[in-house]
């Protein structure tokens, strides 16, 4: 019942490439090494990684750029859901102000 702050920055818009984000890296080949505990949760519901991948390349075709957009704006809003879906889950949604931005003027 404590008032927090969080600050949520979702970083694949911000990778050199999406696909080798989605498709290449792992729990146990990360950025950051190997992911365990807070950073590895398994009940987000969020779509597998390929998943995104196939999807962005569903919507844009041939088009990389496309595909790069879409898969960065997929993966985004998946983060998000999860994200609702917590503070739905801990009857704070109700409670809480959610400030959206972006950085890239898209």
């Amino acid at each position: 019942n404590k008032p927090f702050f969080l600050y949520f920055a979702s970083t694949l818009a911000h990778s050199p490439s999406s696909e080798i984000s989605l498709n290449h890296f792992t729990r146990k080949n990360s950025p950051k090494g190997e992911l365990k505990g807070v950073d590895n949760p398994d009940d987000t519901l969020m779509q597998p990684r390929g998943a995104i991948w196939e999807k962005a390349t569903d919507l844009a075709g041939s088009d990389s750029n496309k595909k790069e957009f879409y898969a960065q704006a997929i993966w985004t809003d998946d983060q998000f859901g999860a994200l609702i879906n917590y503070l739905k889950a801990e009857n704070i949604y109700d409670k809480t102000l959610i400030v959206l931005m972006n950085d890239h003027g898209m």
